[in-house]
């Protein structure tokens, strides 16, 4: 499950959906979206043969709400951080994975609801990475970390 919080950019849900789907992941949940309504068209536009996961995602309007079915959550930070984790959690565990804004990310008290903090290793002067591209990578690794164990992704 890929959780947005407060996304602002309908292009960037869009970007985020697109690259779920090339990775296998089919849940979507965001925490209350910027702009008022949705599905939001741009984020369609964006999304291509995704669209079923942007007309299929779920609007919450607090993050407890979002993760209360989730079994182990893992928070993506730009920054690095202590509670950092290079495991998955057992087959079978319902997962998920939450990003922040695409302005400041996660605010710590969100921060502290993951079970792990997990990062995407880059330059460290220019760390920042664009929601939709921060998303791909992350259904990338799990994919094949996935993969590698024999797992499947739901």
């Amino acid at each position: 499950v890929v959780i947005l919080v407060e996304p602002k950019r309908g292009e960037n849900i869009g970007a985020a959906a697109r690259g779920m789907k090339n990775f296998g992941l089919r849940e979507l949940r965001l925490v209350r979206p910027a702009g008022g309504e949705w599905p939001n068209e741009k984020a369609r536009a964006v999304a291509a043969r995704a669209v079923d996961l942007i007309d299929a995602a779920k609007v919450y309007d607090d993050l407890d709400a979002a993760l209360a079915d989730l079994q182990y959550v893992y928070a993506a930070s730009g920054r690095p951080r202590a509670q950092v984790c290079d495991a998955l959690p057992p087959a079978g565990t319902r997962i998920g994975v939450m990003f922040g804004r695409e302005d400041n990310g996660l605010y710590n008290d969100e921060l502290v609801r993951a079970n792990a903090i997990l990062t995407i290793d880059t330059d460290p002067n220019f760390y920042s990475l664009n929601l939709g591209q921060a998303v791909l990578i992350t259904c990338y690794e799990l994919f094949r970390c996935v993969c590698e164990c024999g797992q499947t992704i739901r």
